[in-house]
């Protein structure tokens, strides 16, 4: 419990941030009406943060409400995207329960990194599968430019959130796993897959 509390104390100054830097573009291009929207979206965001990681673990509902608060934060930014959730009828996303901002740093590489360098309008879907008793398969894909392309203009990137994310998962169960997959189009790159496996009990 204490590792796992360390590494969500990590993840929140990742974020916030990421989110500050976004506010302070907005008032350097004088652009007052997005910053006070933004700026809005992100203290309604930054309580439910705040209010999630009390707990090592939270409802899928309450984690996916976040995750849609956070996506319509980054359509400020990133308005040439839309994006699905499509949750499978079996996964009671009342009774479910994940580690809280789990999504966020994988849904925040699609956009930045997939989507916001996409030529023309992108699409983002994160979809829940249920399937045995004890895993789900949580799943984000994007359209956007792909792995490849995105290293070649952004050798110095680090992901510093997705690895803590990773650790946080193995820390709650030794068989849980992230899997990256390389998305193409008649040989094209045509966006990324990454696929969170929780193992249940």
């Amino acid at each position: 419990q204490i590792k796992q509390k360390l590494l969500i104390t990590q993840m929140n100054p990742h974020f916030i941030f990421n989110s500050l830097n976004s506010i302070n573009s907005f008032i350097l291009d004088q652009k007052t009406d997005e910053a006070s929207e933004y700026l809005t979206t992100f203290s309604r965001l930054l309580r439910t943060t705040l209010e999630l990681t009390r707990n090592n673990t939270v409802k899928l509902d309450k984690e996916l409400a976040a995750l849609q608060l956070y996506i319509d934060l980054e359509k400020t930014r990133v308005p040439y995207f839309n994006y699905r959730i499509n949750v499978d009828s079996a996964v009671e996303t009342d009774v479910l329960e994940v580690p809280p901002l789990v999504l966020q740093p994988f849904v925040e590489n699609a956009i930045w990194h997939g989507l916001g360098n996409k030529n023309g309008a992108g699409h983002l879907q994160i979809s829940i599968t249920q399937p045995s008793r004890q895993l789900i398969v949580i799943s984000v894909e994007d359209d956007g430019i792909g792995r490849q392309a995105t290293k070649a203009t952004q050798k110095t990137h680090i992901s510093l959130g997705v690895e803590i994310t990773e650790n946080r998962l193995k820390i709650l169960h030794p068989e849980n796993r992230v899997e990256f997959e390389d998305l193409y189009t008649d040989g094209v790159a045509s966006g990324t897959k990454v696929s969170l496996y929780f193992h249940l009990g």
